[in-house]
């Protein structure tokens, strides 16, 4: 199995990011529709190790509105610790282990 992206989403920055998210595709679809020109919505994914089992993921949203004189930046970074399980699946929970009992990567997954 690999990485549920919906749970993926909801378990960074503990949910919020995917609160963040929502309303930020709603202030750029709005300022699209009034002002009749383009807006962007940027997500930025960075992965850095942690420790042994866990990883680092660093998100970012950034969006770009259009408003009636030009446009409207905003840009915000969380960072979330998460665990990689055996088959690279990222959860903040930990599942099973992509380490077997000597603490070496498991070639084969079950």
């Amino acid at each position: 199995m690999s990485t549920n992206v919906t749970e993926f989403i909801e378990d960074l920055d503990v949910g919020d990011f995917k609160e963040k998210l929502g309303a930020a595709l709603s202030e750029v679809a709005i300022g699209v529709m009034r002002n009749n020109k383009k807006g962007k919505v940027t997500i930025d994914i960075e992965m850095d190790v942690l420790n042994v089992e866990q990883l680092n993921v660093k998100s970012k949203l950034k969006y770009v509105r259009p408003i009636s004189r030009g446009m409207q930046t905003e840009e915000e970074t969380t960072v979330t610790p998460m665990y990689i399980g055996r088959n690279g699946e990222l959860s903040i929970m930990q599942k099973k282990s992509l380490f077997d009992e000597n603490n070496v990567i498991i070639n084969v997954v079950n």
